[in-house]
């Protein structure tokens, strides 16, 4: 199959949004904390407990840092789609047609478990930055059945 120039330049510009909207760095953290603050919020954070993120959200707002929370939630989800996906080809690695029906059959249940934590994942993502639902569930599809 030859590609047109169109074709070629199509996928090229769909290539470098991938990658665009997968890069974003670790927020600066106020300077005029102290570190073991800075882990602290963190650890509120990353217990992903609504009520943790909200009280680290109100601890980063009295420093005058209101977007520090969504900013660095925004980065620990770089790449989950292809994350995501990637558990998935290495389901798919890990079954054989010599495997009994029980194997079978705890296959289908991980793979059930992983697409219904990627699409509660994916939608909190969409809902939070505005990205497409279906584009981010394309790139999870995306890396499960091409690894």
């Amino acid at each position: 199959m030859r590609l047109s120039t169109n074709q070629l330049r199509t996928i090229i510009k769909e290539e470098i949004a991938d990658v665009l909207a997968e890069y974003r760095t670790l927020p600066q953290f106020p300077e005029d904390l102290p570190e073991d603050f800075q882990a602290k919020i963190h650890s509120l954070i990353d217990s992903g407990d609504e009520q943790n993120i909200e009280m680290a959200r109100s601890l980063m707002d009295s420093f005058g840092e209101p977007d520090y929370v969504d900013s660095y939630i925004d980065y620990l989800e770089v790449g989950t789609p292809e994350k995501l996906g990637n558990r998935g080809s290495d389901l798919i690695k890990s079954i054989s047609p010599e495997d009994d029906t029980l194997t079978k059959i705890r296959y289908i249940r991980k793979t059930r478990e992983l697409d219904a934590e990627a699409e509660r994942k994916l939608k909190a993502i969409a809902d939070r930055t505005g990205e497409n639902y279906e584009d981010l569930y394309n790139r999870y599809v995306r890396n499960f059945l091409m690894k």
